[in-house]
Formats: structure tokens, sequence, C-alpha cells
């Protein structure tokens, strides 16, 4: 099943939203909180440019890498570094600890090599 169309992950993408927590999606993953309606009238960035199911229709393409609108972080795989750091500025020094953990790891290639299913010593995934 596509991701967008899995109604329970796209439940609590907009519950997150609804709570103002931070909703965040990077390279092609924007689709997915499009097709939650997330990205309904707010500027996003993502590295896909066809959209054969329609969820970008509604959203304003940012023409930037990187586009925070409200609590909705969209960027492009070419800004992976300020979306983390937006990520480190929403939510502090915790956040701040963990990206330099998960940095740590992207760059010795771990993270590709498991998918990016990882969990550090304090933060689970």
């Amino acid at each position: 099943m596509s991701l967008g169309r899995n109604e329970e992950l796209l439940n609590l993408l907009r519950a997150f939203a609804e709570r103002s927590k931070l909703v965040a999606a990077i390279c092609g993953a924007p689709l997915v909180l499009g097709a939650a309606g997330l990205l309904d009238g707010r500027h996003f960035a993502s590295d896909i440019t066809t959209d054969t199911e329609g969820w970008f229709e509604k959203g304003l393409r940012a023409e930037r890498l990187i586009a925070l609108d409200g609590n909705i972080l969209t960027a492009s795989v070419r800004a992976v570094f300020p979306f983390y750091a937006t990520i480190l500025r929403w939510f502090g020094e915790e956040a701040a600890a963990f990206i330099s953990w998960l940095g740590s790891l992207w760059r010795k290639g771990v993270c590709a090599r498991q998918g990016l299913m990882v969990s550090s010593p304090t933060i689970d995934m």
C-alpha cells in the first residue's frame, strides 16, 4: 500500500498538525503530506516534479529548497542540513544532541545501510 493511501498514517499526521506539532518531510515525502491535506494553501518544497495523484494541487510550490509554513516543514534532499537546522531550532537542545548523533551516522553511511531505521541511546525513532 502507498503511504499516501494509508489512512492510519494520514490521520496521525493530521493529528500532529492540528496540535501544532512540527510535521517534517524531505525529498519525495511531502507527497504524503499532500495526501493528508496538510499542504493545502501552504508553501512546500519537494524533489518530486510529477504528481500523478494530484496531492500537490492545493499546495504552493516554493521556489527554494526548503519551506517552513507554520508547523509544516518540507525540503529537497539537497537541503538536508538546513532541514536539520530548522528541526534543531524548533525542538532545541534535546534535538541538537540527537541530530548530531544522526549526522555522525549519516557520515558513516550507517543510515543508508539500515534504511534510516535507527535509534539513539536516549531517543527512539
